[in-house]
């Protein structure tokens, strides 16, 4: 699609298991450029995944994971029954949607405009 070839950044979401991080490294290898991709994982952060995850990491996510790309959006029990209300956020997700922000913010800007 033109908005994914024109977009700086691209932010995927998975879960941390092993069957939806196979079908994120499958969705990575179709975008144009991977490197202007954060992947937020909903679960525990990467340092603390059990290894038959982290063995079944592509080559793609892998990347993103030694670019620090790779942002761990904790999992919210009480959002995931009543969905968001009026009440604030909880910390731990604000803090995580601000990293995703940090790191979208500090990738350069491209599209398909500049390269004609």
């Amino acid at each position: 699609s033109a908005l994914l070839l024109d977009a700086s950044c691209v932010v995927v979401t998975s879960v941390a298991s092993v069957p939806a991080l196979r079908r994120m490294e499958t969705t990575l290898g179709l975008l144009p450029d991977p490197s202007r991709v954060v992947a937020a994982i909903v679960g525990p952060p990467a340092k603390r995944w059990p290894r038959a995850l982290t063995g079944s990491l592509g080559p793609v996510t892998r990347r993103l994971l030694c670019a620090r790309q790779v942002v761990a959006v904790p999992v919210e029990t009480g959002l995931k029954i009543t969905g968001v209300t009026p009440e604030p956020l909880p910390q731990p997700l604000l803090t995580a949607a601000g990293e995703i922000l940090r790191i979208t913010e500090a990738m350069p800007t491209h599209s398909k405009k500049d390269e004609s």
